[in-house]
């Protein structure tokens, strides 16, 4: 071959790598289109479209010119309008927290003491005597009565089972004969330093515990077997994964 051919055929080799180059800036491993991609640009701009190369972000804007990033072995994922996200972390989280609230007795918004003593009794049907029924999120400022609750009629719907029941605060708590009992709180039993016991005319606890006199019957809560731990760590998890797909 002559030198003037090769020179030719070089020439050709570049011009078409260089028109392929412009006409299309190389595959990405992945591509989102048809969404609401949240930037952070100064704007905050939102666009349709993002592709990834490796573990970076290639591209951003439009469905139209993100067609440039799709090759054979492209990942594509047509987004339906959904939210796309940069990566967000969180420096903590309460797993155990949401996984004890998911596994409890949840008796937010209830509307007043009756239909707390009633989910009680219902809860008391699938426990075994001795067994702790632990909940909570009750506010009685939701109820039509105001007042603090009296844990008799709480007591006879649950007379084997200890319950206790946390107000919506966390400042204050709940708690049946049962679970008072265990706790050694009596008439006689004086108000912990930074807590109160509140009583009935008698003197007698009526089951609300404020802040250091919960502590008393806390415990006496059985700690979390291995099984009860992983238990509520994967409903927790789990109940994240639903919510990140939406």
């Amino acid at each position: 071959m002559s030198y003037f051919k090769r020179l030719v055929l070089l020439g050709i080799l570049c011009f078409s790598v260089f028109f392929l180059s412009c006409g299309k800036p190389g595959p990405a491993d992945l591509v989102l289109y048809g969404g609401k991609v949240a930037t952070v640009d100064e704007g905050f701009t939102i666009q349709e479209a993002v592709a990834v190369r490796g573990n970076k972000i290639v591209f951003v804007g439009s469905n139209e010119k993100v067609q440039g990033f799709i090759y054979p072995r492209t990942n594509v994922i047509d987004c339906q309008g959904k939210l796309v996200l940069p990566g967000l972390i969180d420096a903590h989280a309460h797993l155990h927290s949401l996984g004890e609230e998911l596994t409890s007795l949840n008796i937010t918004g209830t509307k007043s003491f009756e239909e707390i003593i009633e989910k009680v009794a219902q809860r008391v049907e699938s426990c075994e005597p001795g067994e702790w029924i632990v909940g909570g999120r009750w506010d009685q400022n939701d109820w039509q009565d105001t007042s603090f609750p009296v844990h008799d009629a709480l007591s006879a719907a649950s007379p084997d089972n200890p319950v206790y029941l946390t107000r919506i605060d966390g400042n204050a708590a709940f708690a049946n004969a049962k679970a008072l009992e265990l706790a050694g709180i009596t008439k006689d039993t004086p108000d912990p330093f930074g807590g109160v016991i509140v009583r009935k005319p008698d003197g007698q606890p009526t089951g609300v515990l404020v802040n250091r006199a919960m502590n008393a019957v806390l415990a006496e809560i059985p700690e979390d077997t291995e099984a009860q731990f992983k238990e509520k760590f994967l409903k927790a998890i789990n109940a994240c994964l639903r919510a990140g797909r939406h």
